[in-house]
């Protein structure tokens, strides 16, 4: 029973960190404007810094979905989400009169929302997650599980994209 409450967990997680690497991935000029709108780095580093986090949601989701890297992979999603909680808080602040928004997951407006509150539950998710017993994966059950998370993941992205772009379009359509 708890193996796969582990299991489901590093679903959510990867799928949620997959999520974000994608949807900043196809608005990549966007996302570095994101980054360079936090003034914590230089011009010049923004795109490294931009590269460097999708990167690291890549390797986080690699993780969760092959059910490898046994308690890091919890541990370094526990260190961006504060990281991403302090550098959004320290925005809100500097940025008082224009407000501060959170476009981490594209167009999926309920996890955009409050992203204080949904760091906070994932936090305490990886949190839970390393209360729970680890199994060690053969390499071959690690790449079935993460060929099943892939799969999974990108298909509910796909329908999530298609749902969209049909939203649009219905609501684009001339009407006669």
């Amino acid at each position: 029973m708890l193996s796969i409450t582990a299991f489901l967990l590093d679903f959510v997680l990867g799928a949620l960190f997959f999520a974000a690497f994608y949807y900043k991935l196809n608005t990549f000029r966007d996302f570095e404007l994101s980054v360079q709108s936090y003034h914590v780095l230089p011009f010049s580093l923004t795109r490294p810094a931009a590269i460097g986090l999708l990167l690291f949601e890549l390797v986080l989701f690699i993780s969760f979905a092959s059910g490898q890297a046994l308690y890091y992979k919890e541990l370094g999603a526990i260190v961006l989400l504060l990281a991403f909680s302090v550098l959004l808080v320290r925005k809100r602040r500097l940025d008082q009169e224009k407000g501060s928004a959170c476009s981490c997951f594209g167009s999926i407006d309920f996890l955009n929302r409050y992203p204080l509150s949904r760091n906070s539950i994932l936090i305490g998710i990886c949190a839970i997650k390393c209360l729970l017993p680890a199994a060690v994966l053969s390499a071959q059950a690690s790449f079935q599980q993460f060929i099943l998370h892939s799969v999974v993941t990108c298909s509910c992205l796909l329908l999530v994209d298609y749902m969209q772009t049909r939203k649009r379009y219905i609501a684009l359509q001339v009407r006669e």
